[in-house]
């Protein structure tokens, strides 16, 4: 059983978060993408934070063909602290207003132990780790003076159980989880919550690159439900997070990983 980038399933939408302004960082690809398209059609305006700026205007194009949301394109690189705290501001100076933000840009390398380069290593947490404590440090200053607001991070699977070959990953998701529960704590009486989601394998332009044939078929017949996540699924919980629903949810982390983080607990009956 496989599941490709092809395999598209609009989410079911009630326009719930209509007239909410949402920033999306790497909201053009995977599962930024998803996340993006989904919040334009519950009415949200959408800015998303990226590096690429033609593969954003599509994304931006898209949503305000689909409607009823409106989006906008900020060009932002994690790795550059000045460049998100001036995206997030032109988002508020904009829109009067910052309602949500999603820290879901994230990059993955992978090395043995003994041979990852330390530039390397610097990369992957000032995109994922850094990134995200810049970019929540921006839209809390925003938020307090609303009255509240939701944050959501994109952490991983490899972030809460590990994984070989992936130490500057798995560390920098395990310190957005850690970090979740941190800012969760210290801004619930600014009527902020925090939380995470936590995908397993995922159907992704960044997975695709990194998960040969080999390595995919390994990680589905490890996957109770025998296949990667679309990234509507996985946004899917975010939007959850992000609705009046989750009112009272705060320092979570939800995972998305279709029962993988609990395979040792699986026991299959017997077929007869």
């Amino acid at each position: 059983m496989t599941t490709t980038l092809t395999d598209l399933q609009p989410l079911q939408t009630s326009g719930k978060l209509s007239g909410k302004v949402a920033v999306i960082t790497g909201g053009n690809s995977g599962i930024g993408e998803a996340l993006s398209l989904a919040l334009g059609r519950e009415g949200a305006t959408v800015a998303i934070l990226a590096r690429d700026k033609a593969r954003s205007t599509d994304v931006v194009a898209r949503i305000g063909h689909e409607g009823p949301g409106r989006a906008v394109a900020r060009i932002a690189d994690m790795r550059d602290p000045e460049s998100c705290r001036a995206a997030i501001e032109s988002v508020v100076t904009e829109f009067g207003r910052l309602d949500a933000l999603v820290n879901n840009a994230g990059i993955a390398k992978m090395s043995p132990i003994g041979d990852f380069p330390l530039d390397l290593w610097r990369e992957v947490i000032d995109v994922n780790l850094t990134g995200t404590f810049v970019c929540t440090q921006a839209a809390v200053r925003a938020m307090r003076k609303a009255g509240g607001g939701r944050i959501v991070n994109v952490t991983s699977l490899v972030g809460l159980r590990g994984a070989a070959e992936r130490a500057a990953y798995s560390a920098s998701k395990g310190g957005i989880d850690a970090l979740t529960r941190t800012l969760a704590a210290e801004l619930a009486l600014d009527n902020i919550t925090v939380n995470a989601v936590a995908p397993g394998p995922v159907a992704t332009p960044m997975s695709e690159a990194n998960h040969p044939p080999a390595r995919r078929a390994a990680i589905r017949d490890q996957t109770p439900m025998g296949r990667y996540a679309r990234p509507e699924e996985v946004a899917g919980a975010i939007l959850y997070l992000l609705s009046d629903a989750a009112n009272f949810v705060t320092g979570q982390t939800i995972s998305v990983d279709g029962g993988l983080s609990i395979r040792g607990l699986l026991v299959r009956p017997p077929l007869t």
